[in-house]
């Protein structure tokens, strides 16, 4: 699409990657290849607060036995895993005697889950998921059910000084506890105890695993272990919507990088920040730095691909700051090379759908995001899968398939205006004219500041767009 493509790129990264922890979900969808904001926020029972750009967003789940209107199908197994069952990994209990050491928690359990997502022989139910949980005291065989899952790993950390007490247990969907067991060691050891325990998951779960289908995850680990627990810390300030806070956090990642220059995740993690930054505080949360910094973004995400090979965080947002810079095949390169390391992320599958899009594949794109949603069925940005859904298949004329996958997305998030359009310009596409105008009254009532002068479309289908929205009565005051 050459020119047209402006950039789609996603706010999510597992900011837990390896030594990271609750990470932000990133989102940057498209319509044609358009940029659509999304927003840096936790997963509550709270209502949506937002600062600066609007941020909110409405999850399918915000906790046990919550689920979105008609959700996710999770009967079947999720594709491409030779029908074996998923496992899903519950936020880690923090222990600590300070409640301010949730960070490392989060971090521990965010260390596990991605590792685990490297194995290609069995699912793993994503964190933006499974962390709505978080806090909660959920019956497993309800976890179990609502996920699609068949196995459950729970557990909790507490860290005492240099130690630190990592406790885990793996239950299956009917409740029977397979294996349980405490680790007490050095913090130096941490990487240790983790391996220990990615071990006995995978023997439980595929006992003819063979190690080389692990990858081997060879993230290449923090030489400073005070350069990860700042990464950690700077995770927690990613995540929130509030610029104040998330300022904090790129002061903490160069933290990091002074204490080990080499740490490919903390550089993954400020590319993302510079990202962030654009898209969720229009350039303004950093002082001292252009608004537009996607050169530091590409600088540290390329830099990030090189110290780290095999971390796909890395390759994701490179991938999609590629996606900006108009290079679709190195784009598409590494978003595949981000879902090849990390098979089981669902961000990595909506990236990849993204880009697929960005190219016309939308057939392909269509597949990828029907694997994201079996991924993290119960996702916060679950509106956001839906709307990718809903742009392929709209170029492909199947008109039906986008009504019901904007209305799905409309009634996870209101005022998704993208979504508003799918719907109206699909229903006049099969001359539904009166449901049309009903689809335009509601696009006015649920965003009443929108124009069409700041649709950010590829122009084929902003084209398409403005015909059907003239047809079903929209007049640009």
């Amino acid at each position: 699409m050459g020119e047209m493509i402006t950039w789609l790129e996603q706010n999510a990264v597992l900011l837990g990657a390896l030594g990271s922890l609750a990470a932000v979900l990133a989102l940057f969808l498209v319509n044609g290849a358009q940029v659509v904001r999304a927003l840096i926020r936790r997963i509550t029972d709270s209502p949506d607060q937002t600062t600066g750009n609007d941020r909110a967003g409405h999850g399918a789940a915000n906790g046990s036995g919550a689920s979105g209107p008609e959700p996710v199908d999770v009967s079947q197994p999720v594709p491409g895993f030779g029908g074996r069952d998923a496992l899903a990994v519950l936020p880690f209990e923090n222990m600590s005697e300070d409640a301010e050491q949730g960070y490392f928690a989060d971090g521990i359990t965010e260390d596990l889950l991605t590792a685990l997502q490297a194995f290609r022989t069995f699912p793993v139910i994503a964190r933006s998921t499974t962390f709505a949980y978080k806090g909660k005291s959920p019956d497993i065989r309800e976890v179990a059910r609502e996920l699609g899952a068949g196995y459950v790993l729970e557990g909790s950390v507490r860290k005492m000084g240099e130690r630190v007490r990592i406790t885990a247990q793996l239950i299956d969907s009917a409740g029977v506890h397979l294996w349980a067991e405490r680790f007490d060691r050095n913090l130096s050891e941490i990487f240790e105890v983790q391996d220990e325990i990615i071990e006995k998951i995978a023997a439980a779960i595929a006992p003819e695993l063979l190690r080389a289908d692990r990858k081997k995850r060879d993230q290449k680990k923090p030489e400073d272990l005070k350069a990860w627990d700042i990464t950690l810390q700077a995770g927690e300030f990613m995540m929130s919507p509030d610029i104040e806070d998330f300022s904090q956090s790129l002061d903490l990642l160069h933290k990091a990088l002074a204490l080990d220059p080499s740490f490919g995740l903390a550089h993954a993690m400020i590319a993302n920040a510079y990202s962030y930054n654009i898209v969720f505080f229009g350039g303004k949360a950093f002082k001292g730095l252009p608004e537009d910094s996607m050169d530091l973004a590409l600088r540290h995400a390329r830099t990030a691909v090189a110290l780290d090979k095999n971390q796909a965080l890395a390759h994701r947002v490179l991938g999609l700051v590629l996606l900006r810079r108009k290079d679709l095949e190195g784009a598409l390169h590494e978003c595949q090379e981000g879902v090849r390391l990390n098979p089981s992320g669902s961000l990595n599958h909506q990236s990849l759908a993204i880009v697929l899009a960005a190219g016309d594949r939308f057939e392909e794109a269509l597949e990828e995001i029907e694997i994201a949603k079996r991924l993290s069925p119960q996702d916060m940005f679950l509106w956001n899968f839906y709307q990718i859904e809903g742009w392929a298949s709209f170029c492909l004329e199947r008109y039906e398939q986008t009504i019901d996958a904007a209305r799905h997305s409309l009634r996870l998030r209101p005022q998704n205006k993208y979504s508003h359009l799918q719907l109206i310009a699909s229903l006049v596409a099969l001359e539904k004219m009166e449901e049309a105008q009903t689809a335009l009254a509601k696009l006015v009532s649920d965003v009443p500041d929108f124009s069409t002068k700041e649709l950010l479309l590829a122009p084929q289908v902003k084209d398409r767009y403005l015909s059907a929205l003239g047809r079903a009565g929209w007049h640009e005051s």
